[in-house]
Formats: C-alpha cells, sequence, structure tokens
C-alpha cells in the first residue's frame, strides 16, 4: 500500500487553521488570522482545550511551511543507521 504525500503541506495548513478557528475564539479570513469578538463566557476547560489547539496548530503550520519550501527538517542521526522500515499493518 503506497500513501501519496504529495500534497501534504496543503493538508497541514487545511488541518491547522481547522484546530486555530474550531473555537471561534480565532477566525481566518484572506490568509490572516484575527482575535474573534467573543461576546459570551466560557468555561475554564475550553482555556485548556484552546491552547492546545493553538498551540497544535502552530506546530502544524511551521511543519506545512518548512515542507512547501522544502526545508529538510528531518535529519538522520550522526553514526545511526535507519532501521527495517515498519508499517502500521505488519508492526503488532
Amino acid at each position: 500500500m503506497n500513501v501519496d504525500i504529495s500534497s501534504i503541506a496543503e493538508e497541514n495548513h487545511r488541518y491547522a487553521v481547522h484546530l486555530a478557528t474550531v473555537q471561534n475564539v480565532i477566525s481566518y479570513k484572506k490568509s490572516s488570522y484575527n482575535i474573534a469578538d467573543i461576546s459570551f463566557e466560557r468555561e475554564p476547560f475550553e482555556a485548556v482545550d484552546f491552547w492546545r489547539n493553538i498551540s497544535l496548530s502552530a506546530e502544524i503550520l511551521l511543519k506545512a511551511c518548512l515542507l512547501k519550501h522544502h526545508m529538510a527538517f528531518f535529519k538522520k542521526r550522526a553514526h545511526s543507521e535507519y532501521g527495517e522500515k515498519v508499517s502500521a499493518v505488519t508492526n503488532k
């Protein structure tokens, strides 16, 4: 089974926007993020959810940018070899 990752940068960008805007605290229009006008009170746990989502969104957005601009951010460790490739289907 082959996995096509040719559009992973675009998919990461879409997912990052989704995570950042899912709670309607931040909006995304015309390639720009804006803090939304929140006129109602939120539960305390929603703040934790928001910060988790926004942090993950920033990480995914950074990786999307690195992939789009062909930056090699996956590096092989010095003096070590990659092991055999394992897929989730064959890895118990």
